[in-house]
């Protein structure tokens, strides 16, 4: 399945009034890190259908490197789960020291070329159980 990764640096304007990481900018950096996961395994534009419970597991301080990985764990006819996590370390520190502080599952819609839901994007070529005639559409 289709994986990417995403990183952003803290900085001052993401910090809300107590000064960590706004939970708002983490969801939209989590959003954008899924939607582009999304698109790229589809080869389809793709919108947001429903974000299951962001669960936040530590503080992100300024200055602190947030690394995003987006996996596709599922896919159906007209939509695709995409499994985000998201962890922070220091900017001196490699992409192993990474310590958990956020994670979710977004589920997203494929749309063809009028913004309507399509399943044009699923891979048949490779699907013996498709009819031959089918495979190529």
């Amino acid at each position: 399945m289709k994986k990417t990764r995403s990183t952003f640096w803290v900085m001052p304007t993401d910090l809300n009034p107590f000064g960590i990481l706004f939970g708002g900018t983490m969801m939209s950096w989590m959003d954008k890190s899924a939607a582009l996961c999304a698109m790229e395994h589809t080869e389809r534009n793709c919108v947001t259908l429903f974000v299951d419970q962001i669960k936040f597991h530590s503080p992100v301080n300024v200055q602190e490197v947030v690394d995003l990985e987006a996996e596709v764990v599922d896919e159906g006819m007209t939509s695709i789960l995409v499994h985000v996590t998201a962890k922070k370390r220091k900017s001196t520190e490699g992409l192993s020291k990474g310590l958990l502080v956020a994670d979710s599952i977004f589920k997203f819609v494929a749309l063809d070329q009028n913004g309507k839901p399509t399943d044009r994007w699923i891979k048949k070529i490779n699907d013996p159980k498709m009819p031959l005639a089918t495979r190529f559409e």
